[in-house]
């Protein structure tokens, strides 16, 4: 028997603001997305793991605030805001802080894609060995954060963020294999970034409860996330475990995730509901240019076949027939 999946996402619900949010200064001049709404007053909820690759459509953000504002106003805060003194009765967050977040998650991301793809020259672009003063070991997965404390210099790899070489996203010590890899390949460096980046973001951002299963008759493991972006992380975790690839709906542009053992691996829209809609796009493009081109041209166009588009300029002159008929009879 397959196990069951660690995640109760029906359990899982997260709140939006009920008035919504918006871009407010605050008075040392930081630029935050506040709650409308004062704190304690109830807004509606939503599952996130309803929304497949939400990660991915947070990492695709642009930084511009009336884009984080659209997402903040469709998914709530990342984490649960913050009082700040100058709207006391007010949570909200700040910009900066979000700008952050993409970043990491966008790295994230594509370093996955390459990984996926075997691009080992593009990635060992983004590795270099630097003697620096490192900033204060987390020991559990070789990673560093900053430190103001002068310290000795000591060779640390470094990983560059793959949209902007010029910033540095994470700093490791380095294997004896991490060592031999670099300038040549960069696939060790990255996985243990990877690693360590997505487990870091886990232990802030998701907790595990046990309970007993009493239809199972046994205990289980369930991973809670605390909050949005704790939610994300998740899903990209669970993606990465599970190799799934990104696709771009072609008819709204969203990403969604495709299983490589799906049997649906071509598939080129997010939803059914898509689907739906770029179907009956295609089917009323077609009717509207039959008037000046052949289905053999429409069918190119479309990226159809010529029968399929026979059929639709069929139906499209039934139904203007019958149209026609209502209208006279009237």
């Amino acid at each position: 028997m397959a196990p069951s999946s660690p995640i109760n996402s029906d359990s899982v619900c997260l709140p939006v603001s009920a008035r919504g949010y918006e871009c407010t200064v605050h008075p040392r001049g930081e630029l935050r997305i506040t709650d409308l709404a004062e704190v304690g007053a109830v807004g509606r909820t939503y599952r996130p793991f309803d929304h497949p690759a939400l990660y991915a459509r947070f990492a695709g953000l642009g930084t511009e605030p009336s884009s984080l504002l659209k997402f903040a106003n469709e998914f709530g805060f990342l984490e649960q805001g913050q009082r700040r003194n100058g709207i006391a009765q007010h949570l909200s967050e700040p910009v900066d802080f979000w700008i952050r977040r993409i970043s990491e998650l966008r790295a994230a991301v594509e370093f996955h894609k390459l990984l996926q793809t075997n691009q080992i020259k593009k990635l060992a672009e983004f590795v270099k060995l630097e003697a620096i003063h490192p900033p204060v070991p987390i020991t559990l997965d070789r990673t560093f954060r900053h430190s103001s404390r002068p310290r000795n210099k000591v060779p640390l790899l470094v990983i560059l963020d793959p949209f902007d070489p010029q910033q540095e996203v994470y700093w490791m010590s380095p294997s004896k294999d991490d060592l031999a890899a670099v300038g040549s390949d960069g696939i060790l460096p990255v996985r243990a970034y990877l690693t360590g980046m997505t487990n870091r973001q886990l232990r802030a951002g998701v907790t595990l409860y046990t309970f007993w299963d009493s239809t199972e008759n046994r205990f289980r493991i369930l991973q809670i996330p605390t909050s949005l972006l704790g939610a994300m992380w998740l899903q990209f975790a669970q993606a990465v475990a599970e190799n799934r690839r990104l696709g771009t709906c072609r008819w709204c542009g969203n990403p969604f995730e495709v299983s490589r053992k799906s049997s649906s691996a071509d598939r080129q829209h997010c939803s059914d509901k898509c689907k739906s809609k770029a179907y009956r796009n295609r089917k009323e493009r077609a009717i509207a240019m039959a008037l000046d081109k052949t289905p053999e041209q429409i069918a190119e166009e479309l990226g159809s076949d010529p029968e399929t588009v026979k059929d639709w300029i069929g139906q499209g002159k039934t139904q203007a027939a019958i149209s026609e008929s209502r209208g006279e009879e009237k």
